[in-house]
């Protein structure tokens, strides 16, 4: 999918929430990555989250048995997000993301952020 298009359609679905979904699809395949994740919040209240197919599932599993250290960054997060978008890496602790169970799992499916 071309650039120009690819902004376009990001813009789009600010204004169209339904839109994100095949947004991240598309700035994955662009990108070569498996899939995405975008978490919605207003201010520090979380709204939901849109994410393709492959992430659904690894939330999933890690949904049935919670890692404490996932839901100590989940804490974090609600507690010191700041509007726009975000990047783990930037955002969070260094120690806080090498105790989540979560990021491992995203890791050892090839996944970065």
């Amino acid at each position: 999918m071309p650039e120009d298009l690819l902004t376009d359609r990001v813009y789009e679905a600010a204004f169209n929430p339904d839109e994100w979904l095949s947004v991240i699809d598309g700035l994955a395949a662009a990108s070569g990555a498996a899939g995405g994740c975008m978490a919605i919040v207003d201010g520090h209240r979380p709204l939901g989250a849109q994410q393709s197919e492959v992430i659904r599932q690894i939330g999933e599993c890690a949904t049935t048995n919670p890692d404490a250290g996932t839901v100590r960054r989940f804490g974090y997060a609600c507690a010191h997000l700041e509007p726009g978008f975000n990047v783990s890496s930037a955002f969070f602790p260094k120690e806080m993301i090498d105790g989540d169970a979560l990021v491992r799992m995203k890791l050892k499916h090839g996944f970065g952020e």
